[in-house]
């Protein structure tokens, strides 16, 4: 057996012992919400017998979740003096009206009825609020990608077309009016931009040769002199 065989084993064993920590994990939450939620309920229970003490104790309704407390030990004898066996059973008596149980401060608990879909909507509605933090490469890589994916111009085209204009100004007399048609300035603006892409190219890959991330001005020189242009 492989080395690359025994590592692949050891991280599927890896990921099913996560995943049974973490099913262990969502059945003990699930088990502890259901007990929260059914004290809520025996809470709100006996917060509704109590707001209301002057309602008939001999209705047959019993409002407490333990037996009628009007019963008593010996009240199931039969006229012949012989008692049920259910008669030596002690009964636990409710609580008084002066006590109350109160609900668990910051108690939080999650109904049974609760979907793992709707869990997992709620944990990746926190996770959006959350703000994720990108370091610097990894912001010009996503830009890197983006520009390379798109088709569209870098440059802004007002700007390059007030550029063309003040160079032909500065080579043509005061009498000569030159005027430029967008179509023009728009393929002159396609060839610059395809130039300078090109020439960064060819600089960013001299100054991998030389060991560096960093384009410098020599790296700009040498990828011009290579390909025959003045510096």
């Amino acid at each position: 057996m492989s080395q690359r065989t025994i590592s692949n084993i050891n991280r599927l064993n890896d990921e099913q012992t996560l995943l049974n920590q973490r099913a262990a994990q969502f059945l003990q939450r699930n088990i502890q919400g259901r007990r929260l939620f059914q004290r809520y309920k025996e809470t709100k229970r006996f917060e509704n017998s109590n707001s209301n003490p002057n309602s008939n104790p001999n209705s047959n309704s019993n409002p407490y979740p333990y037996p009628n407390p009007n019963t008593h030990r010996g009240d199931d004898s039969n006229d012949n003096g012989d008692s049920n066996d259910d008669s030596d059973q002690e009964y636990i008596t409710p609580a008084t009206t002066k006590t109350k149980l109160k609900p668990i401060p910051n108690a939080t608990y999650s109904p049974p009825h609760r979907s793992r879909l709707q869990e997992l909507r709620a944990i990746a509605k926190t996770r959006k609020n959350v703000r994720k933090i990108f370091t610097p490469s990894q912001l010009a890589e996503y830009e890197i990608k983006k520009y390379q994916r798109s088709t569209e111009l870098l440059m802004s085209k007002i700007p390059f077309a007030r550029l063309v204009k003040e160079v032909t100004d500065e080579f043509t007399l005061d009498e000569q009016q030159f005027r430029w048609q967008s179509m023009a300035i728009l393929a002159l603006q396609e060839a610059s931009e395809a130039y300078l892409v090109g020439l960064l190219d060819h600089t960013n890959l001299l100054a991998l040769h030389a060991r560096r991330i960093t384009i410098m001005k020599k790296d700009m020189q040498l990828a011009r002199r290579i390909r025959g242009q003045f510096i």
